[in-house]
């Protein structure tokens, strides 16, 4: 589900032209981070039990995922934009105080947007990570359903 969506709603994704399988080894390293630090969320249809969307949360403060030297170049183009992004952050004084969670990915699967399942989700997640003691939230909001989040927190 992660292959599938998160490409097709990424903004910065879809200008470089990244698809779900050139992303696949990135969002497995991911994945698997992400179960172990268990910040993440995925939303299941009750009625079918089917998964139908997911957060991806991380540590900001854990060392870049190994392995991602052998993704094609478009990734690697995002993620050194992704790094550009959040380096100003990691450097400061603030960063060190501070445990700090990121939303790496957010989507849900075709036939149930608008139903405002990934907000609930991150919300959820937001909730997960000031439970285990994280303060700050960092992301680079770039998903078409997360572009009014931030407006409702102000």
């Amino acid at each position: 589900s992660v292959c599938r969506v998160w490409p097709q709603s990424n903004l910065i994704i879809q200008a470089l032209s990244i698809t779900g399988e050139m992303m696949k080894p990135y969002a497995e390293l991911l994945i698997q981070r992400a179960i172990k630090e268990g910040l993440s969320v995925v939303v299941i249809d009750k009625r079918n039990n089917k998964v139908i969307g997911f957060v991806v949360i991380e540590d900001l403060n854990t060392a870049p995922l190994q392995g991602t030297g052998k993704l094609d170049e478009p990734f690697q183009i995002w993620m050194e934009y992704t790094k550009q992004i959040e380096s100003p952050y990691l450097e400061s004084e603030q960063s060190k105080k501070d445990k700090t969670f990121h939303v790496s990915m957010a989507g849900i699967i075709p036939g149930y947007e608008g139903l405002y399942l990934a907000r609930l989700a991150i919300l959820v997640s937001m909730r997960k990570a000031y439970l285990k003691g994280y303060r700050k939230l960092f992301s680079v909001l770039t998903h078409q359903g997360s572009q009014g989040i931030a407006q409702d927190r102000y």
